[in-house]
């Protein structure tokens, strides 16, 4: 099946980093590949502290950086990186707010939301290593606050792009907003298609507890062919100030094409068509005592076939499999913010979530000489989590701040049940202006995606590979804590405490009593980090803007419940990014990105070195209203994914090709083109 699968998390940072194909058979990216960004020097500090909060000044951080949209913005902001499309916080994962509202959205959303969205358009990015209750969100936390100017009628931004890594995909994008008296209107339209190419090398050697040896040596090519459509039409009634009615529909249509091929010791072809569909409504109030309460419904389907033959160790397999993940999803909130005297300020508020899953799978043989199929699975499964909390700030001086909140969170499930707690703070003392100590704690906890806890079988690498739903699987529960230290308000420097209990990621198993493969999701006791990050400015002259970070940490993950190979493994990870920007005229200038990172380790595997150089040529025409960027990465194609696994009689390699990727995208600005917020819809645990 072409589930959302990850064979290898390659993770570093508190959160899992998925990886995978869109047909779960490969690793792409990770924080081993990218590292965060840092922040530019200026001649006046571009970061203040508030309660719970950095704030950067936008404007000033990106003013020589080659940034034309939200979404490169935010890369710009000391310890963000990307990572398979999703934005990190120092290795961690961050959720993105706008103006103050939490953003619900998939990858794929948020990245097309956030490049529709022009750089000049982000007036400042609120930083929360621990992010306050009140937001509704646990862990760490970035809220974009955005320029709004008053205006009526219409404006507008087109783009296009095309892109060649082995073969071309493209893209096409329109935002639209209208305004009128206590009208706003937006709608925003994006097309990304095209075709992709992915070549893997596998070596097994895989020992019976017979004794019998089975060498299984092998190349997966895969081509897909796909369409990622997504659209969204929302209103804005602005009632009276600080009084706003919201109402927004986001939707998504994203059908594709995968043809799978192994060569080698595995002979298989496996043929893929899926068809996902989106619907959301969401409607908010805001009341201008303070109060917002809002309601959103989500429905998410994602039907899908799969044509699969082949043979390997004597083995044969001919199944024709059809699929269907089927979500309904409500949630509802209410919150209220009060500001007291002597600088004191008061929020609480709850929020309820109910979901019900009826998904299903089903296996037909269609060859008598096939290996007997799965038995068929379906699911209807409910799970609501009620969420409250309440949370207290406090500015002593302009110097000493603080925020805490407490959250109460009750789980219901077939497998999950009960309370948790889940605390926050954060600390903030400002010496003077630009120099900045912060402390902050943060406490979640993390879900697996609904078809990982379901009693599903696919089946990737001709058959080897065997992917199984785990319905044990547990959540787990993050606790961090930074202490970061800004000093001129560019050199920034953290230190950093991870520990996740009962962490979980999917990992290969090769089974002793037949030649497969399994790949679950299984909880470990838990993984460490302790790390420390160092970035600064580099002085190199006016016209070149380049930054140097640092990053390393130690990594310790523990399993004593992984099948009968139990591990407790520990290793140091150094990593170092060089970004450079070379200013040739006020409309043209180059970028030339370098990165490289040791070793690492994820579970039993030893992942190998790595590292990539982009480059990027930018230039703006007409008042920066239109925009030309050419781009390379990869260059020398050294960013690939090699690992071994060797633990106590498992033995895996596995190899995956990354090519080099050039590409050229044009933006058109009209009518003084202003983006707006929105909010989208969060898809993170549908597949």
């Amino acid at each position: 099946m072409k589930r959302n699968f990850t064979i290898l998390t390659l993770l570093i940072g508190i959160n899992t980093a998925a990886m995978a194909q869109k047909d779960s058979t490969a690793v792409e990216d990770s924080i081993l590949r990218s590292l965060p960004e840092v922040m530019v020097s200026g001649k006046k500090p571009v970061v203040k502290a508030l309660p719970g909060r950095l704030v950067f000044d936008m404007q000033a951080l990106t003013k020589d950086r080659v940034a034309d949209n939200a979404y490169d913005v935010l890369k710009e902001i000391p310890g963000v990186n990307e990572q398979n499309d999703k934005l990190t916080l120092n290795g961690s994962g961050v959720t993105l707010i706008l103006d103050g509202r939490v953003s619900t959205m998939s990858a794929e959303q948020l990245a097309a939301l956030l490049k529709s969205i022009p750089k000049d358009r982000v007036a400042r990015c609120e930083v929360m290593y621990s992010a306050p209750a009140r937001y509704q969100v646990r862990g760490q936390a970035i809220n974009i606050v955005l320029r709004h100017g008053g205006f009526d009628g219409l404006q507008a931004e087109l783009f296009g792009a095309y892109r060649q890594k082995h073969d071309a995909t493209f893209e096409e994008r329109a935002s639209v907003i209208y305004n009128k008296g206590k009208v706003e209107m937006d709608f925003l339209y994006s097309h990304d298609h095209g075709r992709k190419y992915t070549l893997r090398n596998e070596d097994y050697l895989h020992t019976l507890n017979t004794g019998e040896l089975f060498k299984l040596n092998s190349a997966t090519t895969i081509h897909s062919r796909y369409h990622d459509h997504n659209y969204r039409l929302g209103l804005n009634y602005n009632i009276a100030r600080n009084n706003q009615l919201s109402i927004v529909y986001t939707g998504g249509y994203n059908p594709g094409h995968d043809r799978q091929d192994v060569f080698g010791d595995i002979s298989s072809t496996n043929q893929n068509d899926s068809k996902t569909w989106l619907h959301n409504v969401r409607a908010d109030w805001t009341a201008p005592w303070g109060m917002k309460i809002g309601a959103e419904y989500t429905r998410h389907t994602s039907p899908e076939t799969q044509l699969l033959y082949s043979q390997y160790a004597g083995r044969q397999m001919s199944y024709e499999t059809a699929n269907d993940q089927k979500i309904d999803r409500w949630r509802a909130y209410i919150s209220q913010e009060h500001t007291l005297a002597k600088n004191w300020g008061l929020n609480y508020g709850a929020t309820v979530t109910t979901t019900r899953d009826n998904s299903y799978q089903t296996y037909k043989v269609t060859d008598q000489q096939s290996d007997a199929a799965p038995a068929d699975t379906y699911t209807g499964k409910r799970e609501t989590i009620v969420n409250i909390y309440g949370g207290a700030s406090k500015a002593f001086s302009e110097k000493l701040q603080f925020d805490v909140s407490l959250a109460g969170e009750y789980l219901h499930s077939p497998v999950w049940n009960g309370w948790n707690l889940f605390p926050t703070l954060n600390l903030t003392y400002t010496a003077r202006p630009g120099n900045i100590l912060s402390l902050a704690f943060a406490s979640e906890r993390s879900y697996p995606d609904y078809w990982s806890v379901g009693d599903f079988t696919s089946y990737i690498n001709g058959g080897y590979g065997e992917v199984k739903g785990n319905p044990d699987l547990q959540p787990g529960s993050r606790y961090r804590t930074t202490l970061s230290y800004v000093l001129h308000g560019k050199y920034i420097f953290a230190l950093w405490f991870n520990h996740n209990d009962n962490y979980f990621q999917q990992m290969l198993y090769q089974r002793p009593d037949k030649p497969v493969a399994e790949y679950k999701f299984v909880n470990a006791n838990y993984m460490q980090q302790m790390g420390l990050q160092a970035s600064a400015p580099l002085p190199l002259g006016r016209k070149i803007n380049s930054r140097l970070t640092v990053i390393g940490f130690c990594q310790r993950e523990k399993n004593d419940r992984f099948y009968d190979i139990p591990y407790d493994r520990s290793h140091l990870i150094v990593l170092a990014n060089l970004n450079n920007t070379f200013t040739l005229t006020r409309q043209l200038a180059i970028t030339l990105d370098g990165h490289y990172q040791t070793g690492a380790i994820q579970g039993p595997y030893d992942i190998r070195p790595m590292g990539f150089v982009n480059a990027s040529l930018s230039w703006k025409l007409l008042k920066g209203n239109l925009i030309i960027k050419a781009y390379c990465n990869d260059i020398f194609e050294t960013q690939k994914v090699r690992f071994t696994d060797t633990w106590k009689g498992q033995n895996a390699a596995l190899t995956i090709r990354d090519y080099r990727e050039a590409g050229i995208t044009l933006t058109c600005r009209f009518g003084n083109y202003k983006e707006r917020q929105r909010q989208a819809v969060d898809t993170s645990r549908f597949k």
